[in-house]
């Protein structure tokens, strides 16, 4: 009984927490929208009523405050002043069409408003406008739950980091519903490991081999090779699923069978989901 209640209980926060997100990420797909860029593909349509300056103000600080608690920002100094200091730089890029130029826009603030932006998306150094590209500028302004991969090569880019995400900002509605469906109650760690093997077709396209079946190299973000293949209109997730199916087949007499068990049910689920 006790397990079962604390998966309930599991279950309840990280709906109440994917609610969240899925607030932030409509205001401010409409940010972007209006801005004449596009917004997070999964987002649902925003219900905030009011100004849309506003409302981008109150997402980010509701969501900032479902962090304070074991999230993001459980542990950041002068909380208050972090919340409402990013909040003003939000309703100024909208007032000021930051998000339409927003390495100009960033290039304006001071010293002070910059180290705003570097604590929200906890950089480990100060922020350099000129060094950035525009996608990894325009992430900065804004929430890290809703930054966006602008030039779909897969990667999402914050002031000089790159990440991987799934599903991220590119991933089809239907994916991302069914992702957190079959993801719903299950541990931070199990779900990364998940994570981490959708995005290996990702991670595979890009390592090459010699005519001879030998290592030749790997293509970075930005070399003319790389390849994503999830900007492909013919990518099948469904097919994905199968493909890790067949993988833990071939992998099951090296891999425990509790392994093998719990990935065989997660990856079916996810196949059905996806086949609805």
């Amino acid at each position: 009984m006790q397990v079962g209640l604390a998966g309930e209980g599991l279950m309840q926060q990280q709906s109440m927490q994917r609610r969240r997100d899925h607030e932030v990420q409509a205001v401010f797909s409409d940010i972007l929208e209006a801005a004449g860029r596009q917004g997070y593909a999964s987002a649902p349509d925003s219900t905030q009523d009011g100004p849309l300056g506003a409302s981008a103000t109150d997402a980010w600080e509701h969501w900032f405050d479902s962090q304070r608690v074991g999230g993001r920002y459980a542990s950041v100094e002068k909380a208050s002043e972090l919340r409402s200091g990013y909040s003003e730089l939000i309703a100024r890029a909208h007032a000021e069409g930051g998000y339409q130029t927003p390495q100009e826009f960033l290039g304006s603030l001071t010293r002070e408003e910059l180290s705003v932006v570097q604590r929200v998306h906890a950089l480990a150094d100060p922020i350099g406008v000129d060094a950035l590209t525009e996608e990894g500028v325009l992430n900065l302004l804004l929430p890290p739950v809703a930054q966006v991969d602008l030039n779909h090569d897969g990667i999402t880019r914050s002031g000089i980091g790159s990440g991987l995400r799934f599903p991220d900002s590119n991933t089809p509605p239907d994916v991302a519903a069914a992702w957190e469906e079959a993801t719903a109650g299950m541990p931070l760690g199990e779900r990364m490991t998940f994570e981490l093997q959708m995005l290996m077709p990702l991670l595979t396209a890009n390592i090459h081999l010699n005519p001879d079946g030998s290592y030749s190299h790997t293509s970075e973000p930005g070399d003319p090779d790389w390849q994503n293949p999830f900007a492909d209109p013919g990518y099948s997730y469904a097919k994905a699923t199968q493909d890790q199916l067949d993988h833990l087949d071939f992998s099951r007499p090296f891999i425990s069978e509790d392994q093998y068990e719990r990935g065989v049910a997660f990856w079916s689920r996810l196949k059905a989901l996806l086949e609805v």
